[in-house]
């Protein structure tokens, strides 16, 4: 499989999967009594686009500085500095990260950088999704709704909250990982391009 069809389905994979997590309860209260292969079908789409909506709106309005921001990239640089020649950049400039970043993307030298993006940003939408399945919660609970949560496990809604504000901050904090990662992935790969330009 290529990088490209590897691309595309991270990217899919994370758009369907944070739809479905969105629409799961509308699956069981308006879907499942219907059955049958076409509406799972249809659903599967509809989580689909919903995921994407999602994942466009939590990019471009919630998380947008969150991808570039400038004090990883530094930390980035910096952690490479630390194993290899300097780099000859101006640290409050994240354009010349950026010039980095679309060097390395014109000689196709990108590698895993697309994946561990696609990575990021379905751990990012799962952040910001787990959040509001937080405050949803609190919300049922403080207006006594507790019986509307289908909870089989029997478990209590403080229980439950406390599992996911758990894995939620397990969430940011992976996502946080992988952008470190990108970041020095970037810099290592423009490192080495250099030294071969210079060799």
């Amino acid at each position: 499989m290529s990088t490209i069809n590897n691309i595309s389905f991270y990217d899919s994979l994370c758009k369907l999967s944070v739809g479905a997590l969105i629409l799961t309860p509308l699956y069981f209260l308006l879907f499942e009594k219907y059955g049958g292969t076409i509406v799972v079908m249809l659903f599967v789409v509809l989580c689909y686009i919903v995921g994407a909506l999602f994942h466009h709106f939590i990019t471009e309005n919630v998380t947008r500085g969150m991808k570039n921001d400038v004090g990883l990239i530094r930390k980035a640089y910096r952690t490479i500095h630390e194993k290899e020649l300097p780099l000859d950049f101006n640290l409050n400039n994240p354009n010349d990260y950026f010039k980095a970043y679309y060097l390395l993307e014109q000689k196709k030298m990108l590698g895993t950088v697309r994946i561990l993006e696609s990575t990021e940003a379905f751990f990012r939408n799962l952040a910001v999704l787990f959040v509001l399945y937080f405050f949803t919660i609190i919300v049922l609970a403080a207006l006594n709704c507790a019986s509307i949560v289908n909870l089989s496990c029997n478990c209590t809604l403080e229980i439950v909250s406390l599992l996911i504000a758990v894995f939620d901050v397990l969430f940011w904090i992976l996502r946080y990982n992988i952008q470190e990662k990108i970041h020095e992935l970037v810099w290592e790969g423009y490192l080495y391009t250099e030294k071969n330009n210079h060799s």
